[in-house]
């Protein structure tokens, strides 16, 4: 039986050792497996081998729908031998083929759930013991596995395949928990997560765990078993990742959040450890996605536990990015990575990471342009909602950089994302902001272009849709400083407030305003909304400086309302050039716009605003209430008032201005109306259709010229009147070279339904330019056929030898044909003119047909034949019979086929015509003369035109000069661009050639004129009038070669010159000097005199010793002179001229001539050489007796001229020793004579020069003299200077205020003490009665020169007999103690040479009072100029009026001693004479009243009697300056006088009128010879703006 069951047992064993068995048992099990699970359960084909090896072929679970659960094509599993016999059972090797895993479900209830149920028991079993079964896995090989989960429910599927994957285990216990695995390698795994929406309603969702997680090492969360889990290397080979989200459209071509696809994933985990709850690998990793991002490397060392997941030592390198340093993420529980936005902490340290544009137009495809490589380093943590950045740098290039703090909330929903960003510096650049915000390549207006860059300091605080920013931004349009809250509602306008500040912001380049500049302005807003339509804000600001038009406004207050294109508010400009303030509308809301604001501008300088050329100043008020957007619509009124206007300093006539416009029915009505002008313009018209209205009549009559307007006519049915009043000084604003019209009509109309255009215009006056037209009248008539023009002007004056008068001119135009005649007369030149011609126009050009017509130039009558045809068009000229003749003078011009091209060639033939009756229309300079005889041949004038004459002018003459024959010829060549000219002159003292070219293809200006002229003997006579600021009388002759080369504006002399014979005259010293010979090198910039001779007109000698002219084409001359003579003629001015010092100087000298023509000086250090004399001129003459009661009025402050750059200035500088060779005359009074002459020594220095300013110091040693006194011009006294007395003159810089010490003294002839006529004398010894003798009057002058100290004494001869008389001294002595008797006294012995009787009455001492200071201010020159002074002063304040002036002179009569025979009884004829008068001025000072009269003293009883004891004599005169300088003057008077020999009251009158003209000359010559003054150029006005006021 044992042995049975042992065979049994055996048998059993056998047959389970059988595949038939042991299938046919597994076929038993899943059998019974599927009827019980109701689901398919079947395995192919099972191998036991030796009860340690199983092989499980075929295996198939499906679920209970029939669906794939588990399928394995073959499972491998390698046991411990004999297993089930064994109390442990160890693992070695597990392999799985093949295999697929499919879990599905789509609700929520998976398709692997009746497994669980099936093998679940409801009872609990034992736990087995822990050491049944050991794991000791060697290795472990799966073989194309795939594990799918679809779960429906949820709305995601994942996949997982593999295509093979290896472990090979150290040692893997699971009693001791303990996994060592060498490695693992995976190859072609495939990992997909595929997101779309589930069948899970959302009631169903699991609610958030909010319970708390307590981290406790006691207490692992994922190592529960405190497993010891290591792998040494865990290898990923080619794989993949896919994460998808349902869309209805195709993946983008770049980077797709919800297509995402890694290929090629190379990744090695190396040291993996999994101890307690942390796992830590070594990571190298590479990948590429499908939008083509290669991840080249990523390096780290990972860490990753229940809190954290760490990426230390982090290198991450892509395409062309490079990041590394830090990162990780931060969790109470990995639970949290699935709300990562709330709960996982981010933390990330960069360090110089690389991120490129390109990489990130992966991502951002805009960016693809970019081409950017951006530098991140700072240090980021925090959670989605919640990230901070600190010491944040993100450089892109060079352009954009970023450097601050920045901490952001609410990330995920941009809308309640708060933003708190602090930019310790932000740039970036246009174009980098385009490429990162392409939106904004829209944005037009402003210019955001013309950025360019842009610098941030400051901080932005808020929401994306409300935040204030504070911050500096720095672009290349300028700066501007913000501090605004913005607010963006929903449903609203935006919101905004707050201040803001721009520093030098070139607001014009920015808003494309050309004419506006930069702007400062500090300001604050308040408002909503950002666009026309829904704008509304306060403005509150100050505009610091604004630039329009190239001026900088300053002081702009800004205050007011600005909503939908409306203003309304107040704008103040505090500018010093424009003080203005506008209170009102403006409203551009409206389809028409509205303008309704008062302006008041208290100063506006127009000219300073860079609106004018010219100095304007303008202030007034505006009042402006209209409608409308073009002059067409507009509607109201404009009104300027209460204006003034100055231009140039001086008021125009202009006070206000008035426009209205009215609609009246179908009419419309605008009228202008001011102080100056007047207009209106009524009618059916449109003001912006009236150019077509014009152009449409205009057609008619030149079609070819003017086309036909191309929109259509509407009925223009209107007329229009516009009169002037005072406009002169208007005009200018409208054309610089337009003057005139006052009191102009103009009047017309046009009437387009019935074709008729009226036009009349009265002119008195209109100037253009330098031509003058005066009474022009000008009417015309047309309708659609014909135009009627007749004009008269009574003068066309174009200069003083040329002018038209009685000009007419007719023109009759119809279809392109037109009559014109022209009649016309003038003076001199151009005597008279009738000229009649045929006007055909054409497209490009006219057809003239000449008429017989005749004109008078220059007194000779020219004729221009009948019928000559002249075409002038674009592509013909033609000519046929076209003869202007006068006697032998003829002009012809014929034309020929052309050689050279299709047109024509002209010839234009001239026979001796007078160059003097046309070269002042060409020739303005100089005077041109001769007889021009020439042939003038122009070849193809529209192709290749070439010009060619050939000609002879005969007796030709320029200016004073007469030259004789010259030989022409000229050419010019299109082709070549060049004219070339030549002339020769074989004349006597003119014997030269020129010739020369002129390039005008020469387009940059180098070197276009080159002329070459060669002299032989000829004239400098030329030069003259180039060196006359200098130089006069230029003679002699010179031989060389000059060549002129360069442009016209900077030529070149060059060359060299000898001069033979020459001559000049310095004209500030007026002398002559003589060069035998001397040798000129003309060389770039300067002409080079070199070293010669000259002499002056005695033969003296001088020597030059350099001489340098340096100039720019003789301009901008520099003279560099030097010169020496041990005797020279250096000074002869004639007492005619004007300058403060002149006479006759030989000297001994040393000088130099140097600087610039406006700014010459003359050094000059010498003696005088031989005999000289030298005048000093003392500042006015003022002989006594003389008054003016015409004064000019002043206005403001007396300008001072400011000389011209232009204009020469010679200073000159004289440093003189002066010896007894020279001649000192000091003019004391140069109207009388009074003159102070002295011969001494002393060193002079005298400063003086054009500009009119002398210096002079020194002190001048009088050794001997003369001082000749005049007594009212009438009586010449000479005194004899006192030799050895110390006598001196010394200025110390002011000639006038010289100080002078001097004894002169006067010898008065035949002198007798009786005429005294007193006690003194009749008690007197025999000697000194019978006296007749010498008696000497002793002055002695001391203080200034202009007014001394003067103090008399009356001396004896020292050989006279009565020299040692004691009754002789003691009558000196007695006139000596009265100061008036010896004034007078003094006045007898000078005068008469004669005492006087001394005074004894009343009369008499009022007569020696006044005749006291007649004398003693005589000697110093000013009596009667004192007297008026003085009585002027009294009466100006006593009546309060300074036109007032008194005028006080006194005479002396004395014939007791020429008269013998008198009865002093009844004819005193020894006298003084008072003359008193005052004037008034009327008018400004155009009419002027005088009166006075005249009182004797010291008459006889007769003759007292004779004037009833009244000597008033009225003497009344008016004077009316009928021109305005007063040098015409028209006079009437009355004046009585006494005849004391005709008994009492014997009076005798007179009265009349006279008239008077006065001129200044210096010669009696100038009086017929014209002014011939060079005019000034204008010079630069540096005086401030005159006031009203007068002197």
């Amino acid at each position: 039986m044992l042995l049975v069951l042992i065979g049994l047992i055996i048998l059993v064993w056998l047959s389970i050792q059988t595949s038939l068995v042991q299938n046919w048992l597994v076929k038993q099990i899943t059998g019974k497996l599927s009827k019980n699970l109701h689901a398919t359960v079947s395995i192919k084909h099972v191998d036991f081998a030796l009860f340690n090896k199983m092989v499980l072929e075929g295996t198939l679970v499906n679920d209970q729908h029939n669906d794939t659960l588990l399928y394995a094509g073959s499972v491998k599993v390698n046991l411990t031998d004999w297993f089930f016999l064994k109390d442990r059972i160890v693992m070695k090797y597990i392999g799985l083929e093949d295999a697929l895993i499919q879990l599905k479900r789509s609700d929520s209830t998976w398709n692997y759930g009746f497994l669980a149920n099936y093998f679940s028991s409801p009872k609990k079993k034992e736990p087995k013991r822990q050491d049944d079964i050991d794991l000791d896995l060697d290795k472990i090989e799966f073989r194309n596995v795939k594990l799918k989960q679809l779960d429906g429910w949820r709305g995601e599927n994942m996949i997982l395949q593999m295509g093979a994957m290896d472990v090979n285990a150290d040692e893997i216990n699971l009693q001791k928990r303990i996994a060592h695995i060498n490695n693992i390698d995976i190859t072609r795994p495939d990992f997909s997560i595929y997101n779309y929406t589930g069948n899970r309603p959302d009631s169903l969702r699991p609610k958030d765990d909010t319970t708390a997680i307590i981290n406790d090492p006691k207490h692992l969360r994922w190592n529960v078993g405190n497993w010891d889990i290591a792998v040494n290397q865990l290898t990923l080979n080619k794989g993949t990742f896919h994460n998808d989200v349902y869309t209805d459209r195709k993946p983008y071509p770049y980077f797709d959040g919800n297509h995402i696809q890694f290929s090629e994933i190379n990744a090695i985990f190396s040291k993996v450890a999994f101890k307690q709850d942390t796992i830590t690998a070594g990571l190298q990793l590479t990948t590429k996605e499908r939008s083509g991002l290669v991840v080249k490397k990523l390096n780290a060392r990972v860490k990753w536990f229940p809190e954290a997941m760490e990426f230390a030592r982090l290198d991450i390198q892509t395409n062309r990015s490079h990041l590394q340093n830090f990162f990780a993420m931060r969790y109470a529980t990995f639970d949290d990575m699935s709300d990562f936005v709330d709960k996982v902490r981010m933390e990330g340290d960069f360090t110089n990471a690389v991120l490129n544009s390109d990489d990130i137009a992966y991502f951002a495809p805009e960016l693809q342009a970019w081409k950017k490589e951006i530098r991140i380093t700072g240090k980021v943590k925090g959670t989605v909602e919640n990230l901070t950045a600190r010491k944040l740098v993100i450089e892109a290039g060079k352009d954009t950089y970023l450097n601050g703090n920045i901490r952001l909330n609410s990330l995920t929903n941009l809308d309640k994302t708060y933003i708190d960003f602090e930019a310790t510096e932000f740039r970036t650049t246009y174009r980098d902001a385009v490429t990162i915000i392409p939106d904004l390549k829209e944005f037009t207006q402003p210019r955001l272009d013309k950025l360019e860059y842009l610098r941030f300091r400051g901080n932005f605080t808020g929401f994306i849709k409300d935040f204030v920013t504070y911050g500096t931004i720095e672009t290349k349009l300028g700066v501007v400083v913000s501090d605004v809250n913005m607010k963006f509602p929903d449903n609203g306008p935006t919101i905004y407030t707050g201040g803001i500040e721009t520093r030098s912001f070139a607001l014009g380049e920015f808003v494309d305003a050309p004419q506006v500049g930069k702007i400062n302005f500090t300001g604050s807003v308040n408002g909503r909304g950002l666009k026309a339509s829904t704008l509304n804000a306060k403005l509150d600001g100050n505009i610091r400086s604004l630039e329009v038009n190239d001026y900088n406004y300053q002081n702009i207050v800004v205050k007011g309302t600005i909503a939908k294109r409306l203003f309304n508010g107040e704008v103040i400009s505090n500018d010093p050039n424009l003080t203005a303030r506008l209170n009102g509308l403006v409203d551009f809301s409206k389809k028409v716009p509205t303008f309704n604001f008062d302006a008041e501008v208290s100063k506006a300088d127009l000219k300073n605003v860079k609106l004018t050329s010219d100095s304007i100043e303008v202030k007034g008020k505006f009042r402006m209430n209209f409608t409308g957007n073009s002059i067409d619509n507009f509607l109201g009124t404009a009104r300027i008032y209460e204006t003034s206007i100055l231009r140039n300093s001086k008021p125009l006539s202009f006070d206000s201005l008035s426009i209205e416009s009215k609609a009246m029915g179908n009419n419309k009505v605008i009228t202008v109306v001011s102080n100056e002008f007047d207009g209106a313009l009524v009618g059916e018209f449109s003001i912006r259709d009236l150019p077509d209205a014009v152009r449409t009549f205009l057609n008619k009559y030149y079609p070819s010229y003017i086309k036909p307007s191309k929109k259509e006519l509407k009925n223009e049915n209107f007329s229009f009147v516009f009169t002037t009043k005072k406009v002169d000084e208007y005009m200018s604003f409208i054309d610089k070279n337009l003057s005139g019209f006052n009191y102009s009509t103009i009047t017309g109309r046009i009437n387009s339904r019935e074709n008729l255009l009226d036009l009349n215009a009265e002119v008195p006056q209109f100037n253009y330019k330098n031509i003058h037209f005066y009474n022009v009248n000008l009417k015309g008539t047309g309708t659609l056929d014909t135009l009627s023009l007749t004009s008269s002007i009574a003068d066309v004056f174009i200069n003083d030898s040329l002018h038209f008068p009685g000009t007419d001119l007719r023109v009759r135009s119809a279809n392109d044909m037109s009559l014109v005649q022209l009649k016309t007369a003038a003076n001199q030149t151009l005597n008279s003119a009738d000229l009649f011609a045929r006007v055909q126009t054409m497209p490009s050009g006219v057809r003239i047909t000449f008429n017989e017509s005749n004109f008078d130039l220059n007194g000779k009558n020219w004729t221009i034949e009948k019928n000559g045809e002249l075409v002038l068009s674009k592509e013909l000229i033609s000519a046929d019979g076209v003869k202007i003749y006068n006697g032998q003078q003829e002009i012809l011009v014929t034309t020929h086929p052309s050689d050279e091209g299709t047109t024509n060639d002209i010839k234009v033939e001239l026979t001796k015509v007078n160059i003097g009756d046309f070269a002042p229309y060409v020739v303005s300079d100089n005077r041109l003369e001769g007889l021009l005889t020439a042939n003038v041949d122009i070849i193809d004038p529209f192709g290749k035109m070439i010009v060619d004459m050939k000609g002879e002018a005969e007796q030709f003459r320029l200016d004073n000069d007469s030259i004789g024959r010259l030989q022409l010829n000229a050419g010019y060549s299109k082709r070549t661009g060049k004219v070339n000219f030549g002339t020769l002159s074989d004349n006597e003292k003119y014997n030269f050639d020129l010739n020369g070219s002129y390039d005008l293809s020469d387009t940059a200006n180098t070197a276009p004129l080159d002329i070459t002229s060669n002299f032989r003997d000829t004239k400098i006579k030329l030069l003259d009038k180039y060196l006359s600021d200098v130089f006069t009388d230029l003679n002699g002759y010179a031989t060389g070669q000059l060549r002129i080369v360069g442009p016209p504006n900077d030529l070149k002399y060059l060359g060299r010159l000898q001069l033979h014979d020459g001559e000049l005259r310095v004209i500030y010293t007026n002398v002559l000097y003589k060069i035998p010979s001397a040798v000129f090198d003309f060389k770039d910039g300067a002409i080079d005199f070199g070293s010669f001779a000259f002499k002056d007109e005695f033969g003296n000698t001088g020597h030059i010793t350099k001489g340098i002219l340096k100039h720019q084409a003789f301009d901008n001359l520099y003279f560099d002179f030097a010169f020496n003579t041990n005797k020279l003629q250096v000074l002869n001015t004639p007492s005619t001229s004007k300058d403060v010092f002149y006479g006759t100087m030989f000297a001994k000298a040393n000088a130099t001539f140097r600087g610039p023509l406006e700014d010459m000086r003359l050094d000059v250090h010498g003696e005088p050489a031989d005999s000289s004399s030298l005048y000093i001129r003392s500042q006015t003459g003022r002989e006594s007796g003389e008054a003016s009661f015409v004064i000019w009025k002043k206005y403001g402050s007396e300008m001072k001229a400011v000389r011209s750059s232009e204009e020469s200035n010679l200073r000159v500088s004289l440093d003189v020793n002066a010896n007894n060779y020279a001649k000192m005359y000091v003019i004391i009074d140069e109207l009388t004579g009074d003159i102070i002459q002295a011969v001494g020594h002393g060193n002079l220095k005298m400063e003086t020069g054009t500009d009119g300013n002398f210096s002079l110091t020194g002190r001048y040693e009088i050794d001997r003299g003369n001082y000749n006194f005049n007594f009212q011009s009438l009586l010449r006294k000479p005194f004899k200077l006192r030799e050895n007395a110390g006598n001196y003159i010394q200025w110390r810089g002011d000639p006038y205020d010289a100080t002078i010490d001097i004894d002169a003294e006067y010898e008065a002839d035949d002198v007798r003490f009786s005429d005294l006529a007193t006690t003194a004398v009749t008690s007197a010894n025999d000697n000194v009665r019978k006296y007749r003798g010498k008696v000497i009057v002793v002055a002695m002058l001391t203080d200034k020169l202009m007014k001394p100290d003067i103090k008399f004494q009356i001396e004896l001869p020292a050989n006279s007999p009565l020299k040692d008389d004691p009754d002789a001294l003691a009558i000196l002595q007695l006139i000596q103690r009265d100061q008036n008797e010896l004034n007078k006294q003094v006045a007898f012995l000078i005068v008469f040479n004669s005492f006087g009787p001394m005074s004894t009455s009343s009369q008499g001492n009022i007569g020696n009072i006044a005749i006291s200071g007649v004398v003693v201010n005589s000697i110093s020159g000013v009596l009667s100029s004192a007297l008026s002074k003085q009585f002027s002063s009294i009466f100006q304040k006593l009546f309060n009026d300074k036109s007032i002036k008194v005028n006080f002179n006194a005479q002396l009569y004395n014939g007791s001693n020429l008269v013998d025979g008198i009865n002093n009884n009844k004819l005193n004829i020894d006298r003084t004479n008072l003359n008193f008068n005052i004037g008034k001025s009327f008018l400004n000072e155009r009419l002027t009243f005088t009166f006075g009269s005249a009182v004797d003293f010291g008459l006889s009883a007769q003759q007292v009697q004779a004037t009833k004891n009244l000597q008033f004599l009225p003497d009344i005169s008016a004077d009316w300056k009928i021109r305005q300088d007063g040098k015409l003057v028209l006079t009437f008077f009355y004046r009585d006088s006494y005849n004391y020999l005709s008994g009492i009251g014997a009076r005798q009158n007179r009265s009349g009128a006279s008239i008077s003209y006065r001129r200044d000359f210096e010669r009696l010559s100038d009086l017929w010879r014209a002014d011939r003054k060079k005019k000034l150029k204008p010079i630069i006005d540096t005086t401030s703006r005159a006031d009203t006021g007068s002197n």
